[in-house]
């Protein structure tokens, strides 16, 4: 049974190389737990990590995830983009002309400032771009370029929206303190002067940092409720309700908990709190909503 009333969007959904459930079978698990949509990524690229038996060109990766959300409806579909192939503007291009409603790009060994021109292209085709933020793992240099300062080159780019994934952990501290006052703190208004960057609160931080991470998102001082969504990680091939299930169980608790210590005072600041209250259906729908609005 779904723990919040109203419909819950999942923006954070992986595709994974093998086998895979039935749109049917997808939408089935996603509404045993109130998920009604939510952002679907395509295959990752060979130059990502190489799948043995899978179509990894951009093309065929994109038009097996189109499929698939064509029968899934409130899921969108995003292209997984490497912006270091050398076609990776016109790989944006084509990816708006075929129906993509936005980009994920994850940074394995380079820095996003170094490959700028396919993400400027997708602001100006209205595509926003999700970002992962924090530790990787992937290889040895990947730390190293996903810390959240390493994407305020962003921020120049006008009219872009991005959001960066698992609040920067374990680069919580500097996420907020680095990123979120300048980026969140921009009026909404301010989009066509500035990269506008969007909270996504996926799960990156573990379990025993979650709170911590969230209370600070939401109690450090800026507004970020209009800017601020929810996601799993979770992959399309499988998507594991019950799992899901205690991660709304668990975020709702954390955000019921928030809105009371705000309403109590709990939290004090001589330059004045955000209103902290109605958070859930702000981060659930409306905002995710809102990053995929088309201009």
């Amino acid at each position: 049974m779904p723990l919040f009333r109203q419909p819950i969007f999942d923006a954070h959904i992986h595709t994974r190389a093998g086998r895979c459930d039935s749109p049917a079978a997808f939408l089935e698990k996603t509404r045993s737990v109130g998920v009604a949509g939510g952002t679907v990524f395509s295959l990752h690229p060979a130059s990502y990590e190489p799948c043995a038996g899978e179509d990894q060109r951009f093309e065929a990766r994109l038009d097996k995830l189109l499929a698939f959300t064509s029968e899934t409806p409130g899921f969108l579909p995003y292209l997984f983009l490497d912006p270091r192939e050398a076609d990776a503007t016109e790989q944006v291009r084509r990816a708006k002309e075929m129906g993509a409603r936005g980009l994920k790009i994850i940074c394995a060994g380079f820095r996003i400032a170094d490959h700028l021109a396919p993400v400027r292209a997708a602001a100006e085709m209205g595509l926003p771009v999700m970002f992962h933020c924090g530790i990787l793992g992937k290889d040895g240099t990947s730390a190293a370029v996903n810390h959240p300062e390493c994407f305020e080159c962003l921020f120049q780019i006008p009219g872009l929206r991005f959001s960066l994934a698992h609040l920067g952990w374990p680069w919580c501290d500097e996420y907020m303190g680095m990123v979120a006052m300048r980026a969140l703190a921009h009026p909404p208004g301010g989009a066509a002067h500035f990269g506008v960057l969007y909270a996504d609160i996926t799960p990156g931080t573990p379990g025993i940092y979650r709170r911590e991470a969230l209370r600070k998102l939401y109690l450090t001082g800026y507004n970020v409720r209009p800017r601020t969504f929810w996601g799993t990680d979770r992959i399309v091939n499988d998507y594991k309700p019950d799992l899901a299930r205690r991660m709304i169980a668990r975020d709702i608790a954390i955000i019921d908990e928030i809105e009371r210590d705000a309403a109590a005072g709990v939290i004090t600041d001589p330059y004045g709190m955000p209103k902290n209250e109605n958070l859930k259906p702000a981060l659930f729908a409306e905002v995710w909503k809102a990053f995929n609005k088309e201009p």
